[in-house]
Parts: C-alpha cells; structure tokens; sequence
C-alpha cells in the first residue's frame, strides 16, 4: 500500500519552477498547513493549508490584472509583518508581475530610500497591507493641513515660503493598492473572472523579484532573481539541510530581506513544508516568542543572525530551560548565518539549551548574499561546526592563515573564526588576490586570503538597470582568461577556504558593509552622513566608516577615521559631538570610536578610490596619524 504522505516525485521532478511544485503539493495535500502567523503570545493569527493559501493568491492575482497591471511590471510591495505581505507576494509570481519587496517609511526620514527603490525599480503601482495605508493617509492629511497653514500665512504677508513637495507628500506620484481582504468575494467558479483570467508566471530564467540590498540610502540596487536561481538554491538547501521531507520551519526574519523570503517562505514552500512566522518586532520584545514556536509546532528548521541566538541565551534562565517548557529535540537545523557567526554564542548557547534536547550538531553557520539568490556555503545538518584558531597579525597584515601552535612567533593576538560550510550542488567558490585598486590579479591557493568569487546556478542575473556595474560584478574573469570560462560573482567579502575541509571562512568585508546589531550599515552612507553634518571640520569624501571585533568580544563596533580640514583650527570637541550625534539621530547606530587623522593621510588607490580595509588595517595596528587629541572613545 503507498504512503498517502509520499511526495509525488515523478510530478515534482517535471515542474518548471516553484509555482508549478506548490501547484503540485496543493493537488495531493490541499488539507496540509501551509503557512501559520502567530501573535506576540504565540498565538495563531491567521493559518492557511495550500488549498486555502491558492485560491486566496490566485483571487488577488485577478484583482491586481483587474486594474491593468500587466505580465512583466514591476510592483513595489510596502507591507508592515504579517502574512499578507506572503500573500500578495505569491498572487504577483502567479500573474507573472515581478514583485520588489521593501520595507515601508514609518518616517521622513525612510522616504528617501523608498523613493530611490521605487524610482530605481520603475515601478509605478505600491500595493500594501491595510495598517500601512492608514498611516501613509494620515501622514498625508497632517502634511496637506500643514501646507493649508502656509498658504494663509502667505495671504497675510508673513515670510513664510511654500517649501518643495517632500517627505510623505512625495508618496502621492505612486499608485497605491491596498490588498487587505481584496481576494475575499471574489467568487471562483465557471464563467468567473478568475477563471476568465489566464495567470501565467515569468519563464523560468526571467525575472522573477528584484531584491534589493538593504541598509543603503545611497545608490540602491536591485538583483535580478529568476525562478531558475531559485531551483538551484532550493535544490541546494534540500541537499545540505536534510530539508526534502515537509519540514516545518519557523522564523522571524523581515519579509523583506533575502534571509526571510528566500530562506524561509520561498524554500518553505519549493520543500513542500509548513511555514509558521512572526513579526521581528514581536521577537525583539519577547525573544521566548521563538523557543515557544520552535516548540508548540515541533519545529525540524529555523534560522536567525547572530544576536538572536545571544538574546535567546540572555532572555532565559537555567531554571526556565530546564524545567521541560521548551522541548527542541525535533529540531534538525538551526542555521546561523546574515551576520558574524560567534563561536561564543554556538557554545553557550548548546551548553544553555541542551536540557531542552537541542542536539549539539544543529547548528549550521552558513555565508550567502542576495546577489547569489542568498546561500553560498552551508555547513551540513548532522555536521559539527568548524573552528580554528589562527594568528592574528599575519591574517590583517599578509592575508596569510597561520594556525596557533603552527609556526613559532611572538604575536599573542588570536582569532577563533567559525566555517560557514562547503560549497554544495556544483557551487565553485575562488579566493581571488587583488592589486591596490581592487583589480584581480590570480586565483589564490588554500589558507590565504582574498576576495570570494562565486559561479553557480543561483547567481542572479544582474543589477537592475545597471549594466556598467553588473558586468564588473557578475560577469569576473581572472587575468588572461577569456569569454568561454566560467563567469564569477565578485562578492565583495575576504575569505579564506581552509586547507584540509575546504571550509570557508569570513574575514572581513571589502564591500563595505556595516553590521552591527544585526543591521545592515553601508559604509559609504555613515560618512556621507558624518561629512554632511561636521564638514566645518572634517573634509568630505576622506571619512573611513568601519567595523571591528576585539578578541573575545560577541559584537561589533563602528569605527570612524576622519581627515581633518586643518589640524589648527578642528574644534576636537565639537567634532567629535556632530560625527557621533548624526550617526545616531540618522542610523540610529552609536559611533564607539571616532579617529581625526592629518590632512592628506586617508589611504586612496591610484584612482581616487577610498581604501577602506586599508584604513581599517591601519586603525588595527596603530598607525593612524592621528592629530593631538583626535581619538574619542565612547
């Protein structure tokens, strides 16, 4: 007799893409939970079984052609947490819209980012959920009563001018959508307009979403994901993850990061499993809300940045976890990975847990990027994570992997960095060493460091609308080879592939990205915002932002090196106080260390180009010419 639970592996294995697998799983298991929301209290706020979840998606996918949207547009998706961003996120790959989720601007000070996404993206039409559409109507009331208050001050001759349309008020050039409840009524059957209306996804190696990064304010861009980057990247989780046997999966990751959507509902979905979610903000205000999802739902996968794990050890008591409240033996994987994974939290937190049943070899750190439709490497289910113990001096200064106890030496600096896995399902990782300029110069053997190149099936077809940069960035070839070898994905990030396992480890950031509290900082933005505010006394374009970890520490801290416009007339003080001030009221990050260094002493490449690692490795060894009384520390 055949299991009525089998995974009908001859169907699955014709489908094109992850619409036509989920079309699969809801023919043979329509009753199977498919997604489940939970309040704050873990509680269930919405549930949908794949039956339920496709008519809902097919209906709102109707309702959005309705109003003239059109196969192949792109549509930014503004939705606060919850399962509606879920929804209308899978209506759009049904109708073939290409979606671009993006966080919505609680505050002006959001708008300017979602201004450039939606610009950048060419997208005309937002939809969002019913909460955000009451706050964006009230901003825009308040602003026009506002603008209302100026036209009669002008009228009695007060010297008040009518400022530009800005802020919220800017919003207005965009459709807006609001899709709560419109997929309720819309009745299916013969002659129906859901019938009527042809759904039909992008082709498989179309666009299927644009991600775009996060944290910058900059200059946005956004990876072209198409639904055959998905497959591979799938396919790799299901080898690496044990994850092919419906698993349940629970997560609280923003919606619209890559680690939520692609890792969590988008994998969920491809694996044929359950999904339960919360809000982040749920999270951060009850960090048990996890421990008591992962439990209540016998959670097998999870996944979360670093500091969720060390909130979870700091928010809990010896007595709670071992009291039987959490039972976490059915978890099989617990990957760490959109930060620096810590050997220290992995450590404790097996050691504060195992009461509750964690088996020790859940965790898997893994490393990955939007660029490559997220997961590069992964550390196996079932393997122990890796760490070693290295040399300090010679990593920062030659980018030469020297273990402790290897060669005899005086530095007693260490570093204990943790794997990020192997390369799975045809991954080919490159360390690749650079010149000055970040140009490449040759392919690295193991144990030394250089810039991570990527080639597989997952890398994304490119940045939107930028063709300059997609081909520098997606396109890489080493020195002398030419169009018929393989072309690479330049991540931006230091490594090392170790030289017995081939496990990869991170060393460091070349695309200068900041990330502190599981935050993502562009490096670029803190010193646009630091010149901006304090250019009486610092010079604009020779400000250096970047993070360090001091041996032992569990977090990172931002660092600012500025060059000074005159070493007589700095107001040390006063400089010191608008560098700090802006970076906190702007990114809501706090500065711990700011460094004002002799005019002309920033390290450039020959092109101009701000060296940052340069400046970093400088900071590290104490040879910044830094002026009398130019180091603040907090």
């Amino acid at each position: 007799m055949s299991d009525p639970n089998a995974l009908p592996q001859q169907e699955l294995g014709a489908a094109v893409c992850i619409v036509d697998r989920v079309a699969v799983y809801t023919r043979h298991f329509p009753d199977r939970r498919l997604i489940t929301w939970v309040d704050a209290k873990c509680r269930e706020e919405k549930v949908f079984t794949y039956a339920e979840f496709d008519v809902e998606a097919q209906r709102l996918a109707t309702y959005l052609l309705s109003h003239g949207l059109k196969r192949g547009e792109h549509i930014v998706l503004a939705y606060t947490p919850g399962y509606e961003f879920y929804l209308a996120f899978w209506s759009c790959l049904l109708c073939g819209l290409i979606p671009v989720p993006v966080n919505p601007p609680f505050s002006d000070a959001d708008v300017e980012k979602f201004l450039k996404i939606c610009v950048d993206s060419n997208s005309s039409t937002v939809l969002t959920d019913k909460l955000f559409s009451r706050l964006y109507t009230l901003k825009i009331r308040k602003l026009q009563v506002s603008q209302f208050g100026k036209r009669v001050a002008s009228v009695f001759g007060q010297k008040e001018s009518l400022e530009k349309t800005q802020g919220f008020e800017a919003l207005q050039r965009f459709r807006w959508l609001t899709t709560s409840g419109r997929s309720v009524g819309l009745t299916a059957g013969k002659g129906s307009s859901i019938e009527a209306t042809p759904l039909e996804p992008q082709a498989k190696n179309d666009t299927a979403f644009i991600m775009y990064s996060s944290g910058s304010t900059a200059s946005p861009k956004g990876a072209l994901t198409s639904f055959g980057n998905m497959n591979h990247q799938f396919e790799m989780i299901a080898q690496s993850l044990d994850a092919r046997n419906q698993p349940t999966n629970c997560w609280w990751a923003p919606h619209f990061h890559d680690f939520g959507l692609l890792s969590g509902f988008l994998n969920t979905l491809h694996q044929g499993g359950h999904a339960v979610v919360t809000s982040p903000m749920y999270f951060i205000q009850r960090p048990t809300l996890w421990l008591d999802m992962l439990h209540s739902y016998e959670a097998t996968h999870t996944f979360g940045p670093d500091f969720g794990y060390q909130l979870l050890i700091k928010r809990t008591t010896s007595k709670e976890r071992m009291s039987g409240k959490w039972d976490l033996s059915p978890l099989k994987v617990a990957m760490s990975a959109a930060e620096k994974v810590r050997e220290s939290t992995l450590k404790q937190f097996n050691e504060a847990f195992k009461y509750c049943g964690l088996d020790s070899t859940a965790f898997c750190p893994a490393y990955g990027l939007a660029e490559h439709a997220v997961g590069v490497t992964i550390n196996g289910a079932g393997q122990p994570f890796q760490v070693i113990e290295v040399l300090r001096d010679p990593l920062e200064k030659e980018g030469k992997v020297v273990l402790v106890g290897d060669e005899s030496t005086e530095d007693s600096r260490t570093s204990r960095l943790v794997g990020c896995g192997t390369p799975w399902h045809g991954i080919d990782v490159r360390i690749v060493h650079l010149d000055g300029d970040g140009a490449p110069l040759r392919e690295l053997g193991t144990n030394q460091v250089g810039e991570i190149w990527v080639a597989s099936e997952s890398k994304t077809l490119g940045y939107y609308q930028l063709p300059d940069l997609s081909s520098a960035v997606f396109d890489a070839r080493l020195p002398g080879e030419g169009s018929n070898s393989p072309a690479f994905l330049r991540t931006g990030d230091l490594g090392f592939l170790e030289t017995t396992t081939s496990e990869l480890y991170i060393c460091g950031r070349m695309k200068d990205m900041v990330i502190i509290g599981g935050k993502n900082h562009y490096s670029e933005d803190l010193e646009l915002t630091a010149g901006r505010h304090a250019s009486e006394y610092a010079r604009p374009g020779r400000i250096a932002a970047f993070s360090v970890e001091e041996s032992g520490a569990d977090t990172e801290s931002l660092i600012l090196v500025a060059e000074v416009l005159s070493v007589g007339e700095c107001n040390r003080r006063e400089a010191f106080r608008m560098v700090s001030d802006s970076i906190a009221a702007e990114h809501k990050v706090a500065v711990s260390q700011i460094v004002l260094i002799e005019p002309g002493s920033i390290p450039k490449t020959t092109s101009g180009k701000l060296r940052r690692f340069k400046v970093r490795e400088q900071f590290l060894a104490k040879e910044l010419s830094a002026i009398p009384g130019g180091n603040w520390v907090r």
